[in-house]
């Protein structure tokens, strides 16, 4: 999709110059896996009726999904075609469209928490998607926001939760058991090929529980599946910010129908580096508590940590495992860290369902 064609769908205007430079920040996966066809821009349009705008441009493609995929099979040629095979399991699926069509589709009582979005052009035929949105501010959420941020997120999974209309509204994915039956032999793969760390990042009794979690993720699913709802399936630090003293969630082009303790899993993971295991205990029972209130349905304990201990391991075998691949071939810096959030939680919550 040319960029000039895009800009003058969105504002409905002929454009006479378009100035387009990088964002500074260049730390992010998502920012670092560009090419001149595709990443996240500062433009600077003048149209022809003397009028002029300056937004942020975010362009995506099924191109640079590709090339993702290829950069984390790391040469491996059987892992390049199970992860092409099982890319839906991963997230990948549609996520160059994804996004702009979900800006436009959410519930309006959600709209505070997301960037004020301008419009956006995609087309499924190219596979390319651009989407013109206001700048959000330098990201400055922290563990000291956690809260704020468990408020946010647990509005939107309660207005969507046990609402199974929302997956075709939305286009977001929705998995079941055999989905993750088929993809067990790429989960596995995946995480085998980051063995060197494995051990020294999750010891020996972990390193058992993650194989046998792997060889038996289509069985564990099927004991939570039945409570889901919308999720953002990549909330972490990375994609939050605040924006005039309100949490703002931007970056949803992996949005899921799943459990929503993935959510809550995922956010601790991100930022419990600097919080205590009794402060991450707190934040686990502060946001069961605010999604019961929201749902007017109580979890029993068991269900609550059925759901945790399965969406921190699917988390561990699945997406951090894309991220520490990808970490490793970017020279990324938290990436390790994560792992090693990531064994802290599996011991946080083994220490949670004794309680």
């Amino acid at each position: 999709m040319n960029e000039t064609h895009a800009i003058r769908r969105i504002f409905g205007k002929k454009t006479v110059k378009i100035s387009a430079c990088p964002l500074s920040d260049n730390s992010g996966m998502s920012n670092r896996i560009v090419s001149e066809k595709a990443g996240i821009l500062r433009y600077a349009v003048q149209f022809s009726d003397g009028t002029d705008v300056r937004f942020i441009g975010k362009r995506k493609s099924a191109a640079i999904i590709a090339r993702g995929i290829f950069m984390l099979s790391g040469g491996d040629p059987l892992l390049f075609l199970l992860l092409v095979k099982n890319h839906k399991i991963i997230g990948y699926n549609g996520s160059f469209i994804r996004e702009a069509c979900l800006y436009n589709s959410f519930d309006n009582s959600l709209k505070k928490y997301l960037p004020d979005t301008i419009g956006s052009a995609a087309s499924r035929l190219s596979g390319e998607c651009f989407i013109a949105m206001e700048e959000l501010p330098p990201n400055v959420c922290t563990a000291v926001h956690v809260f704020p941020m468990i408020d946010a997120i647990a509005q939107f999974h309660a207005r969507y939760y046990g609402d199974t209309s929302c997956v075709k509204k939305l286009g977001i994915n929705c998995y079941a058991s055999d989905d993750y039956r088929k993809t067990r032999r790429c989960l596995k793969r995946m995480f085998q090929s980051l063995s060197d760390e494995n051990y020294s990042v999750f010891g020996k009794e972990k390193l058992e529980q993650i194989y046998r979690f792997i060889d038996n993720i289509h069985n564990e699913f099927a004991l939570v599946e039945k409570r889901r709802t919308l999720t953002h399936n990549d909330y972490s630090l990375r994609n939050i910010c605040i924006k005039n003293g309100q949490i703002c969630i931007y970056d949803w082009e992996l949005a899921c129908f799943q459990n929503p303790e993935h959510d809550i899993a995922e956010l601790l993971i991100s930022v419990m580096h600097d919080m205590t295991d009794s402060e991450i205990i707190t934040a686990l029972g502060y946001y069961r508590k605010k999604l019961s209130e929201l749902t007017g349905e109580a979890l029993s304990d068991k269900e609550y940590f059925s759901s945790l201990r399965f969406n921190t391991l699917e988390f561990c075998v699945n997406k951090l495992s894309i991220l520490r691949i990808a970490g490793n071939y970017l020279k990324l810096s938290y990436t390790h860290k994560l792992a090693e959030n990531t064994a802290r939680m599996l011991d946080v919550l083994k220490y949670y369902e004794k309680r």
